[in-house]
């Protein structure tokens, strides 16, 4: 069932790189466009400055409800994909096992003569039926098992769509209201190594997300 667990680790991962990198433009709105920060270059010149803001994905994805709802949801769904999974593969097992035991048994009372003709015809047959029914059954699960993961990725893209377009409506709508360029993504994984908590609007942004369900 690795298949399941890698697949639930990789959202984990596209879900915290979300907010690596957003950059979003100013609208022509006329009332809502943000006055930019002026400076002076060396020469005099006057010219824009970015407004830059982060947020610490950590505590983000730590504290935002929305998303530990998803990962429950998406942890539920993955944990009864591996349980009905796990059922039809030890009921396989079971029933391979106790065709390998009669296979056994028959060839033992073949060797002591324990058998005639006629039984062991009948046997062969009959096995060979059973091998035919096994061997489906064993395609059936390999086809069950590829449907549970396709299920569940396409379940996990569109949680995750979701997710993303929460957090995307929000950050576009206070870059505009308070002219940020560019909203960066900090975390312990981040290549960052400092940033300044005066530009940190985690706390805020949590708040908001939670409350606007």
């Amino acid at each position: 069932m690795k298949n399941f667990s890698y697949a639930l680790n990789a959202l984990f991962a596209v879900l915290i790189g979300i907010l690596f990198y957003l950059h979003f433009y100013p609208s022509n709105a006329q009332n809502a466009q943000p006055q930019p920060v002026l400076t002076k270059t060396a020469d005099g010149k006057v010219q824009a400055q970015a407004q830059v803001v982060y947020i610490n994905t950590d505590t983000l994805f730590e504290k935002y409800n929305y998303y530990k709802s998803l990962k429950k949801q998406l942890e539920n769904q993955n944990k009864a994909a591996e349980t009905a999974l796990d059922t039809r593969t030890k009921n396989f097992q079971g029933k391979m096992f106790n065709y390998q035991t009669r296979v056994k048994d028959a060839q033992q009372k073949l060797e002591s003569n324990q058998l005639n003709e006629i039984e062991a015809i009948k046997l062969q047959k009959e096995f060979a039926e059973v091998e035919k029914t096994l061997a489906q059954e064993e395609q059936d699960i390999l086809k069950y098992r590829e449907k549970l993961t396709k299920d569940l990725l396409d379940k996990e893209e569109k949680l995750q769509k979701q997710l993303k377009t929460k957090i995307d409506d929000y950050l576009k709508k206070i870059s505009l209201a308070r002219g940020y360029s560019y909203v960066l993504a900090y975390s312990a994984a981040s290549s960052v190594l400092y940033g300044n908590s005066g530009l940190d609007i985690t706390n805020e942004v949590v708040k908001q997300l939670n409350e606007n369900k």
